[in-house]
This record gives C-alpha cells, sequence and structure tokens, in this order.
C-alpha cells in the first residue's frame, strides 16, 4: 500500500472518530455550533499537517482537542476584541466633540507594518502565523507589531489595551 494513502486512511479514521467531541469541545467555549464546526475542523487541519507525529501521541485526540479549545478561546476574545474596537469607534465617531476621522487618523499614524499587522489580525481575522507569513516575518516579530500597534492605538485614543481584553 503506498505510505500517503497508509497515513491518509489512518487520518480518516482518526477523523472520524474524533469530529464530534472535538467540535463539542470548542462548542462549550464559543457556543456556537457553526463556529465549534470550523474551530474542530481548522484544528484537525493542523493535526493533518502533523499526522506523521500527532499520530505517535498516546492520546492524538485530546491533542486535537486541546488545539480546538486554544483556537476557540483565541476566537472568543477577537470577537470580543472586535467588539470592542467597534463600540469604541462607534463612540468616537457619535463624539461631536471628536472629528469622524480620529480612528482613520490614529491608523494611519502607525508604522505600515503596524498597521498592516493590526489589519491583518483583526479585520481579516488571520491568526499570528498567517500574519507573520504575510507580513514576511517571524511570529514573534508579528505579535512585537501588534503590541506595539494596541500600545500607540490605546494613546492616541485614550484606550488601556487591556480595556480592550
Amino acid at each position: 500500500m503506498n505510505q500517503n494513502l497508509e497515513i491518509s486512511g489512518d487520518f480518516d479514521v482518526f477523523f472520524a472518530r474524533e469530529f464530534a467531541a472535538t467540535a463539542r469541545a470548542a462548542w462549550f467555549v464559543v457556543f456556537d455550533a457553526d463556529l465549534a464546526g470550523e474551530i474542530a475542523q481548522e484544528a484537525f487541519c493542523r493535526a493533518f499537517g502533523r499526522w506523521r507525529q500527532v499520530s505517535k501521541y498516546d492520546r492524538p485526540g485530546a491533542w486535537v482537542r486541546t488545539v480546538a479549545v486554544r483556537l476557540a478561546v483565541r476566537r472568543r476574545h477577537r470577537q470580543r476584541l472586535e467588539v470592542e474596537l467597534t463600540d469604541m469607534a462607534a463612540g468616537i465617531h457619535n463624539d461631536p466633540d471628536r472629528p469622524d476621522d480620529v480612528l482613520e487618523t490614529a491608523l494611519r499614524s502607525l508604522p505600515r507594518q503596524q498597521r498592516a499587522a493590526v489589519v491583518l489580525r483583526y479585520l481579516c481575522d488571520l491568526d499570528i502565523d498567517s500574519v507573520a507569513a504575510a507580513l514576511q516575518c517571524r511570529p514573534a516579530t508579528a505579535r512585537v507589531h501588534l503590541h506595539r500597534a494596541r500600545a500607540a492605538l490605546g494613546d492616541l485614543l485614550g484606550v488601556r489595551d487591556n480595556d480592550l481584553a
């Protein structure tokens, strides 16, 4: 039997056996069945990419559920942050003492890499690895860009980063 077919067949059995439990674990974090299914799919994509290693674990199902829960937690945090940033931007636009373009001005004041990192992460909903790939840098560097951008935006808009968490 072809090695790739063997790996794929093993993964198919694993997927069929573990998908429902993985989606259920994600659901308990996000409380949205469709979103939980997407998160579970993402976790299984990551498992498939590392299947040679993951398949050797004592409990590969526990690994994929852990990945799904972590993804779900990050997604919830991003959703909360998006809502708070949107509310904050709406408040800025509805505040007669502040010009309508305050948020745009704040974003324009950021260095290009920081602005791109914010747009990719929070508006395009990319994970840190994808942001890093788009910026052609390491994930740690992308995190630094985001941290600095949030700090600068917080200073410009009068919001502390921990108010957004």
